[in-house]
């Protein structure tokens, strides 16, 4: 594949565009594409990918654009694709084209109207570490192996090899960069200055020539099932989150009949839900008596019997071979005793039985909570919380949820708006689990639910950008005061969050007649205060906040912090009543000590500060750890995946709801092990608790692999067998890292009578990479890193004779084991 490239200058100042040109001329390389979203497929293996544009002032000194994270549209044409990237308007606009004539040619287009000087850093992509390996970078006269650890090479021409083949990029009058980041190795162009109003059009040419391997022969397996066999492990059972003194002692106590016993009237909600586990999750006989084996109180005398700290969520659980105590100070103590019970608990045929041991435990922070977004439907709601957060001892949950049909405007509804039936259901779904619902409902910034299907446009403090409402307009005060009332009204809350988060990020504030004159810093006092009287005045005992625009980027360890001069941060923390809670959320990965937002606000004199993470593992580990340190109130757990949560969050952003262990993990234990050393996977754990494994009778061993890009390898697999199944697990995975959405493999089920049933794999929905860390709900990962794909055969009582394993893309897919019921 050759690219043709030359430098112009042309004189196309008048209307600032920045265009990087690529011409992609194909040879006897069809296997090689370009995408729409800049990704370099090699026969379906991604050879470069996260391609990217990003703008700066000199030096990086502030950030004017990037395109990572931001939504793209994409348009066909006659004979390629044209993809559009979001930007503000007042920055420019960005055009990628990548059209096939005589090969296949990808232009950058930037309409730069910012009035800084810039630079502009373009990223051709990355190459993973597996395609160079064995390979050498070469520039001019420098040879480096890529096996070595280097950091940079630069050149007008850059002749890359590796396992792939090789590729040579060069270019006439600006320097390539190659740079290795970890397991990855960095392509492009940075540096290249840009002026307000200026314009250049830089070309390049490459050549890439992908090695050559033999496909080998197709392969024909014979599976041979035998009965599978599930053994109890002879570990102790994983504890999530982990208490802080455990104590295992020998023997187990075990149980034909349960009897639970309370010892006074307050543990009787905890004891229903206990026995409705028991019932309905085990499927064991239980029943309440005056006299039995597994004993409630929050009384003292029984507290002090039994080692229970003496804090208000403390609890202890006992268990010997004849009894099982659970002991607290309090109701909430108490049922987190529970929640540990039940994992503990475990059916051996008739009997129910646990491992004996002496636990005593509290939590490291007092606030522990999650934030999640509503929906159009209570149902994947109300399964979350019974399945998953009811039983991980948080106990705050933030329920965002302004796209809900509030009576106060029913045309801003749509079709994702939340029926306040439903709303309804997921307070007491909540509540139940003994989680505190603070209803969130977004006010001066983010405020696009106001405004929807042209919505109130005269309340808009920019009615061309409609993101922020006016706050002196005594109309925006009326709504905004008249939904919160509706809310008020549902959740009967004693805390009540805000937003007021990222106000100034779209369109022009201030701008209106009322509020010109006036620093974006004091219209946000003014906002803050007249809510938090509103909300006093109706019973609200806190009112909580996102914490960005109190601090200023120099205050904060990331990008979290809005403020526009560290004076204006100081002049609003200064102003703001002191029992506001503030929620100080920050997702770059730091250690403990770089959080230093945390001790700016309690400096300030904020006593409720919690700490607020998002989807990265190390971000939950170390913020939580800063929280403890800085004596901070807490941890909330947030989730970023659309207004409109269901099932289907559980496969497009299957991180983020794993997250929610994580969390669990470190609010309520900073001393539990990192990430990485926990005794469990978060991913494994989500699919085990939200749908538990269903009971394998049969297993085949197959060992097969096909279309590796490296190695040689046949295209196709076949595996012959005579097998009738309700459901079949396929276990395996791709041995190299693909890409999301693209399609890996069909597994095509042949029954005796002619017929076929087609499984496509795809990466990232059911099946991924051995070792890669993408969370995947219907691909969870089993033993050794490989994934599990469960079919649910349409035809049960047919005979299934084969099945046949069709390549989709060289990504090296291996079906290590079928197992079947």
């Amino acid at each position: 594949m050759r690219l043709i490239s030359r430098i112009i200058h042309a004189g196309l100042e008048s209307i600032g565009v920045f265009a990087i040109i690529m011409s992609l001329v194909f040879f006897s390389t069809d296997g090689i594409l370009v995408d729409g979203q800049g990704r370099w497929l090699m026969n379906g293996y991604p050879l470069l990918r996260g391609s990217g544009v990003q703008l700066a002032t000199p030096n990086w000194e502030k950030g004017i654009y990037t395109s990572t994270g931001k939504a793209v549209s994409t348009n066909r044409l006659a004979n390629g694709i044209r993809v559009v990237r979001q930007m503000d308007k007042s920055i420019g606009s960005i055009t990628e084209t990548y059209t096939l004539q005589d090969g296949v040619t990808a232009v950058l287009n930037i309409e730069y109207g910012g009035t800084d000087q810039a630079i502009v850093e373009w990223k051709l992509g990355s190459f993973d570490a597996e395609a160079l390996e064995g390979g050498e970078i070469e520039s001019g006269e420098t040879r480096v192996s890529l096996d070595m650890d280097f950091k940079t090479v630069r050149g007008k021409r850059l002749k890359i090899s590796g396992r792939f083949g090789t590729m040579v990029v060069s270019c006439a009058t600006f320097d390539l960069l190659f740079q290795k980041n970890g397991s990855t190795y960095w392509l492009g162009v940075t540096g290249y200055p840009i002026s307000p109003g200026g314009a250049a059009t830089l070309e390049a040419l490459a050549v890439i020539e992908p090695s050559a391997h033999q496909a080998a022969p197709d392969v024909s397996r014979s599976a041979r099932f035998a009965p599978r066999v599930e053994r109890r492990s002879s570990e102790r059972p994983v504890l999530i989150p982990q208490p802080k003194v455990v104590n295992w002692n020998r023997g187990e106590w075990r149980s034909r009949e349960v009897v639970i016993v309370t010892h006074d009237d307050a543990s009787k909600p905890v004891a229903e839900q206990l026995r409705t586990f028991i019932a309905n999750e085990l499927n064991h006989p239980v029943r309440f008596g005056q006299k039995g084996n597994i004993n409630l109180s929050i009384r003292r005398e029984d507290a002090r019997r039994f080692p229970t700290p003496d804090q208000p969520e403390a609890y202890g659980l006992n268990i010997d071979n004849d009894v099982v105590w659970l002991t607290a100070n309090t109701l909430e103590g108490l049922r987190f005793a529970a929640q540990t019970l039940t994992q503990l608990l475990s059916r051996d045929g008739p009997m129910l039985r646990a491992d004996c041991v002496a636990i005593s435990d509290f939590p490291s922070l007092p606030f522990r909570g999650v934030h999640l977004l509503a929906g159009a439907s209570a149902d994947f709601h109300v399964r979350l919380i019974n399945r998953l957060l009811g039983r991980l001892k948080f106990n705050h949950l933030v329920f965002e949820c302004e796209y809900a049909q509030w009576e106060t405007d029913p045309k801003i509804w749509v079709d994702y708006s939340m029926s306040k039936q439903d709303l309804t259901r997921v307070a007491n779904a909540a509540a139940n689990a003994g989680l505190e619902v603070v209803p969130l409902v977004q006010s001066l910034g983010h405020c696009e639910w106001m405004f929807k299907n042209g919505r109130n446009l005269d309340l808009a403090e920019d009615p061309e950008t409609p993101y922020a409402y006016c706050p002196r307009n005594p109309d925006s005060r009326k709504f905004i005061e008249s939904v919160y009332s509706e809310a008020i009204e549902i959740f009967k809350p004693k805390k009540f969050h805000i937003g007021h988060d990222e106000v100034t990020m779209r369109g022009r504030f201030p701008h209106c007649d009322r509020c010109r004159g006036a620093t974006s810093s004091e219209l946000f006092i003014e906002d803050t205060i007249k809510i938090r009287e509103f909300l006093k005045g109706k019973g609200v005992e806190t009112v909580m906040m996102w914490g960005d625009v109190l601090l200023h980027r120099s205050e904060a360890n990331d990008g979290g912090a809005h403020a526009p001069t560290p004076e204006q941060a100081a002049k609003v923390r200064a102003q703001l009543p002191k029992d506001l809670a503030i929620m100080d959320w920050h997702y770059t990965p730091s250690e403990p000590q770089e959080y230093k937002s945390l001790k700016v606000l309690m400096d300030a004199g904020f006593q409720r500060v919690a700490a607020t993470t998002w989807y990265e593992p190390i971000n939950i580990y170390n913020f939580a750890r800063a929280a403890r340190d800085a004596k901070a109130w807490g941890l909330l757990q947030s989730t970023w995946a659309g207004f409109n949560l269901s099932e289907k969050t559980l496969r497009d952003a299957a991180q983020q709801i794993a997250a929610y262990i994580w969390a669990a993990e470190y609010a309520w234990n900073t001393d539990s092990p990192p990430p990485h050393n926990l005794s469990y996977k978060a991913e494994a754990v989500l699919r085990q608790w939200m749908d538990p494994d269903r009971a394998w009778s049969q297993e085949a061993a197959i060992g097969v692999t096909i279309d590796d890009p490296f190695e040689r390898s046949a295209k196709e697999a076949t595996v012959s067998m005579n097998l009738k199944a309700l459901e079949l697990l396929f276990v395996g995975g791709c041995l190299r890292k693909g890409e999301k959405g693209l399609p890996v493999a069909d597994i095509e089920l042949q029954y005796q009578d002619g017929t076929v049933e087609t499984i496509p794999l795809i990466y990232g929905q059911n099946a991924s990479g051995i070792n890669d860390p993408l969370m995947v709900y219907d691909a969870p990962v089993e033993e050794g890193g490989w994934r599990g794909t469960v079919w649910r055969n349409p035809h049960p009582n047919k005979t299934i004779s084969a099945i046949a394993i069709k390549s989709k893309a060289s990504l090296g897919y291996t079906l290590k084991t079928i197992r079947a019921r």
